[in-house]
């Protein structure tokens, strides 16, 4: 499986890596059982997610906004880094103003943090997960209990992704472009749509202004 990879300069963010949403790692239609442990996983977090929605009185509405409150912590870049378990190769297309040593560095760089924070992040949620089934006996779903696991799940994914592409079991391929030269902000949009376009990746905007909506006014 090839995974296409933008390196991007969004101002006041620095150089970014941003890949398409879940590629080849789950279905696009909701009505379609996703394979594997992981992919069971997800669809009750969607079943979770669309229940939540539904919920009326205070209670409900407040488990709701802390579910809610809880995806906003997943990072934009996470499918990336799960989909790299799978990936066997990896195409980079970056701005013509960095050379290839240059591209492959921040690339090791960008693996190696991620690697470390989820690592931690593996560890504590491990150790909190088995504690949160103490929720179940609060009444509502456990969103807690499901939340501490699930992240810990993804985690656990997100390490062995990043650490299969530091040791160069994925293929790296690198592709200037011109496009990408010079920094680019969220407020960017003419550039942004015409990105879009020569990237053939209608929601690029909409994952630009994610990663930096403090920057929509500009």
């Amino acid at each position: 499986m090839l995974v296409r990879v933008i390196l991007l300069d969004i101002r006041g963010y620095g150089p970014t890596f941003l890949a398409e949403d879940r590629p080849n790692e789950l279905p696009e239609d909701p009505s379609v059982p996703a394979p594997g442990f992981w992919g069971r996983l997800h669809d009750r977090r969607r079943r979770l997610s669309e229940e939540l929605d539904k919920t009326t009185g205070w209670f409900g509405r407040s488990v709701g906004r802390v579910w809610r409150s809880m995806q906003r912590l997943v990072s934009p870049d996470e499918h990336l880094l799960r989909s790299l378990r799978k990936a066997g190769s990896v195409l980079i297309d970056h701005s013509t103003e960095w050379d290839p040593a240059a591209v492959d560095l921040a690339w090791k760089s960008y693996l190696r943090r991620k690697m470390k924070k989820h690592g931690v992040w593996l560890v504590v949620d491990s150790i909190l997960a088995p504690a949160s089934i103490l929720l179940m006996f609060v009444p509502g779903p456990n969103v807690v209990g499901y939340w501490v696991f699930y992240r810990a799940i993804a985690h656990g994914l997100v390490f062995l992704g990043a650490r299969r592409a530091i040791r160069g079991v994925v293929a790296l391929e690198l592709r200037p472009m011109e496009g990408l030269d010079g920094p680019i902000s969220s407020g960017d949009h003419e550039r942004l749509e015409d990105l879009a376009r020569k990237l053939s990746w209608p929601e690029f905007g909409l994952l630009v202004e994610r990663i930096a909506p403090d920057l929509n006014a500009q």
